[in-house]
């Protein structure tokens, strides 16, 4: 079964991005070309996460699924 959506998925966009900003700071630090590579990579990656949660939150909005409330369990008393 597929997870539904949500804000939370955008988490995942932080720590990548902090690493690929990290692997362009060490790139140009060492000037090392297998470093540079990795670093492309690396950005162009968070790249493509952010573009998709980018699209995944408009969908979501446009849907009307992204904000809506959580199901909530009923308890009846006996």
């Amino acid at each position: 079964m597929q997870e539904a959506f949500t804000i939370g998925h955008w988490a995942l966009s932080f720590p990548l991005a902090a690493f690929a900003a990290l692997s362009m700071h060490l790139a140009l630090a060492t000037q090392n070309g297998a470093m540079q590579t990795f670093a492309i990579l690396s950005l162009a990656l968070a790249s493509v996460l952010i573009a998709w949660l980018t699209l995944a939150t408009l969908r979501g909005l446009r849907d009307g699924s992204l904000l809506a409330p959580e199901p909530v369990a009923l308890v009846h008393s006996a």
